[in-house]
This record gives C-alpha cells, sequence and structure tokens, in this order.
C-alpha cells in the first residue's frame, strides 16, 4: 500500500471511529460505596446503549451492569428496574457467592405491585427477548482493599420497547429507573428462583432510589451494532440523573395518578392553606368569606389527594400514609371547630375555647402537613437537592405566616386600645385642658393638689 493509501485508509478509520462515537454514547449511572463502611453503601454502575430493530421495529437495548462486594461478601442482592416504581417493571437482579467459584445468578423478573418479583419467560417479554452476555466476578482495581470483588453483567434485550409492563422508551429524555439492594440476606441456595428478602424501607442508600436516563442520548444510530457498553471509571452519572427532566409531558405521562396526588398535596398545603390564614388576618371586610373560601378549597384538594394516594398502595405501612390519613380526617373537626367558633362570635363578640382550639388545630394540621411533604418527597426517592430545596420553601413560608400574623395581630390590638379610647371619651363627655388662668383661679379655691383642671365645654363649643 503506498503512503497515500495508508493515509487515506488512517483517516477513514478514525473518521469511523469518530463518527461512531458520536452516534452511540452510551449513558451511566452510578452510586459509589465506602470502603471504609465495607458493605454498609449500595455499590453499583448501569450502562445503557440502544438501537433500532430494523426487524421488528422496536428498540435493542445494551446493559453493562456492576456491583462491587468488599471483603468476599456472599450476602445480599442488587437490581435494577425500567420504571418508576415495581409495578410494570422490567428487573435485573444480581446475587451469588463470590468465593464459590460460580458465576453471579443474573435473575431476570417482573412484578404486579410492591411483593416479591417472580422470573419471567420469553412469552412474557411481549414479543422482546433477553439473553445474558456476561456475568463474571472480577477483581476490583488497586485502589481497592484486599478481598473486593466486582459482579460484571453484560445484558442484550431484543425488541426491548415492546414491553408490556412499564413503557420504555427509547426517545425519552427522562426515562425513570429503579434501583435496589438489600446487605444482609444470607441464601440457602443460589439459582434464579431464589425467594428475596425485602430491601429496606426508606429511599437512598437505605434501601432503594430512582434515577433517570436520557434514552435519546443512548441511541446509536450507526449501521453496525453497538458493542456492550464499557462502565467508565469514577464517573457517577453521564446522560442520566437523580432528577426527573422538567419536561411537563414526561412528568405528566408517567405515573398520572402519583403525579395528581403530589400537586393535589402540594397545591393544598403549599398555596392554599397559607392563603386562607392570609385571607383571614388581612384585615378586609371580607376577611372571613376568603377564609373559609380557600380552607374548603385546599380541605377538598387533600381529600382528593389522599384518595388519590390510597389507590397507589391499599396497605398501609409507612409514616407518610398515617400522617397523611391522620390529617385528611382531622380537617372534618378542624370545619366544625371553626363553624362553632363563627357562630359563638358573631353572637358574644369574643374568642372562647372553641376559637382557640381552632387556631391551634390549624397550626398543627399545617405543620403536619408540612413534614408529610417532605417525607413524600422521601419516599419517593427524591434526591436531597430537591428536599432541601422544598424544607427550605416551607420554612420561608412558615416565616412569612408568622411574621404577617404578628403585625396582623399588633395592628390590630393598637386598633383596639384606640377604639377603647374613643369609647371612654364619648362616655365621659368632650373635655379640654384648662388654661393656666383657670388652674390658678381654681387653686385659689382650695384645689391646690389639682395639676389639670378641666371644664365642660358650652353648647357653642366655647
Amino acid at each position: 500500500m503506498t503512503i497515500l493509501g495508508r493515509f487515506i485508509f488512517s483517516l477513514w478509520t478514525v473518521s469511523w471511529l469518530l463518527s461512531s462515537a458520536a452516534l452511540a454514547e452510551p449513558v451511566q449511572y452510578c452510586r459509589f460505596g465506602d470502603s471504609t463502611r465495607p458493605n454498609q453503601d449500595v455499590d453499583f454502575c448501569l450502562g445503557l446503549t440502544t438501537q433500532r430493530n430494523s426487524t421488528t421495529g422496536a428498540h435493542n437495548v445494551y446493559l453493562t451492569f456492576t456491583h462491587t462486594r468488599r471483603q468476599l461478601s456472599a450476602k445480599g442482592w442488587t437490581a435494577v428496574g425500567v420504571g418508576d416504581e415495581m409495578k410494570g417493571s422490567l428487573m435485573l437482579i444480581v446475587y451469588g457467592n463470590p468465593s464459590s467459584g460460580e458465576q453471579p445468578i443474573v435473575s431476570i423478573r417482573g412484578s404486579t405491585g410492591h411483593h416479591q418479583p417472580t422470573l419471567l419467560t420469553r412469552e412474557q417479554m411481549g414479543g422482546g427477548d433477553l439473553r445474558v452476555l456476561r456475568a463474571d466476578w472480577l477483581p476490583a482495581g488497586s485502589s481497592e482493599p484486599a478481598g473486593t470483588v466486582t459482579a460484571t453483567v453484560s445484558v442484550l434485550c431484543y425488541s426491548c420497547t415492546l414491553w408490556p409492563g412499564t413503557e420504555i422508551s427509547a426517545t425519552s429524555g427522562s426515562q425513570p429507573w429503579i434501583w435496589a439492594w438489600n446487605k444482609a440476606q444470607e441464601f440457602d441456595v443460589y439459582d434464579y428462583e431464589a425467594h428475596l428478602k425485602m430491601h429496606a424501607h426508606h429511599a437512598g442508600n437505605g434501601g432503594w432510589g430512582r434515577f433517570y436516563v436520557d434514552m435519546a442520548r443512548a441511541e446509536s444510530t450507526a449501521k453496525q451494532l453497538p458493542s456492550v457498553p464499557v462502565i467508565r471509571p469514577g464517573v457517577a452519572a453521564l446522560g442520566a440523573s437523580e432528577n426527573p427532566s422538567l419536561s411537563l409531558a414526561d412528568w405528566v405521562t408517567h405515573n398520572p395518578v402519583l403525579r395528581l396526588h403530589g400537586f393535589l398535596m402540594a397545591a393544598a398545603f403549599l398555596l392554599l392553606f397559607p392563603a386562607g390564614v392570609f385571607g383571614m388576618r388581612s384585615g378586609s371586610p371580607r376577611a372571613f368569606k376568603y377564609h373559609w373560601i380557600l380552607q374548603a378549597t385546599a380541605s377538598a384538594f387533600t381529600a382528593g389527594g389522599a384518595a388519590a394516594g390510597l389507590t397507589l398502595q391499599h396497605k398501609i405501612d409507612t409514616a407518610h400514609q398515617i400522617i397523611g390519613l391522620a390529617l385528611a380526617s382531622a380537617l372534618g373537626l378542624q370545619a366544625y371547630l371553626g363553624w362553632r367558633h363563627h357562630v359563638i362570635f358573631v353572637r358574644i363578640k369574643r374568642r372562647t375555647w372553641v376559637s382557640h382550639a381552632h387556631i391551634w388545630t390549624g397550626r398543627l394540621i399545617m405543620g403536619a402537613g408540612y413534614v408529610n411533604l417532605l417525607l413524600g418527597l422521601v419516599l419517593r426517592g427524591y434526591s436531597q437537592t430537591y428536599v432541601g430545596l422544598a424544607g427550605s420553601f416551607i420554612g420561608l413560608e412558615s416565616l412569612a405566616m408568622v411574621f404577617f400574623v404578628w403585625r396582623q395581630t399588633s395592628k390590630a390590638a393598637a386598633k383596639a386600645s384606640v377604639a377603647r379610647y374613643k369609647a371612654l371619651e364619648a362616655e365621659d363627655g368632650p373635655f379640654i385642658v384648662a388654661t393656666p388662668e383657670e388652674q390658678d383661679g381654681e387653686s385659689d379655691c382650695g384645689d391646690d393638689d389639682l395639676n389639670v383642671s378641666f371644664r365642660e365645654k358650652d353648647k357653642d363649643g366655647k
């Protein structure tokens, strides 16, 4: 081959490699454990690439999944799945004993709810198919302590977007995924249908969480078949995030009942209930009307949000659910107390114990509602950033309400004081301060102990 020919071939090879890289950029999401706390934190990575299947028109999904264990631990399991909840999710679950000389178990399962997932058959894939291309225990890098191994799994899901459960969209900019793990389960036998003990109930490193993948970015449009993704060391996220995209369409279409639940509760406790407080303390002649309309609307939103929440999970076993139901029930009592307070106040023009019970019940409901909103965000696996921002907003709103109520109460007290003064003035009759000459005259008459004397105005005002 001539020098020119070699140059042209080299240039074509480089161009092909660059175009392939541009056309197929695997996305990646990782959660890294702490080597100083062996097996106390979840430690996994997922790499993903997609390509359209020319035969079926659906998309193939190429996955690489790694899970790191320290001290050659044989306990527990780690899983990832498509979707934002277990119901309808296509799950990949990895477990096994790295000291046994056997490959890690890669169990492909599905679930119809929040309970034990079951092994899937090809017939249940909806026209797709799934093949495990690789499953090995590999020693970790030199930076890891001795006894650290990584389960490395490569999977090809043919026509994966035909999956009949949770929608798998090859064009979504924010496809939800879930992960879960159990760090302590000891297996009697390692097989594909082994019974799995439950993950810890709270989100985060405790037991489960969510992440969101830019599937459109991961798609390869090259003519050649892509290779399985290679996990890039130290990269926590590439084309992936712990927070969903801000696309309204993506936000609404994924689990709309859950979105409705969150919207109704957030609108009630972050907008309508506080607005009712501001309305009542506004000093407007229509303050009471503003108050009861806003509070009734907020109560209706809360009832609707509670009903939506109950359809999502019939089993009541979390603090978020218990507090939510207690709040929905307490609103009935609060409405009764508010009505009784109004009836009594209109008659006697002052507060009674019913008034104070209404006020403090309302404050307790608001406080518990704020706490439950944050618990809901944590329960749904939102990142600490989102939860922190929500907590900051709640704190600022609470301070604003406290300041507003204090200021309006001070104004009302001052106004009441002026009104009492004027009432006393009207009761005692009009008066003016006497002149110095009159004071001297009255002193001569023997009223030496008076510093100021008064005289009634005559009818002409003189």
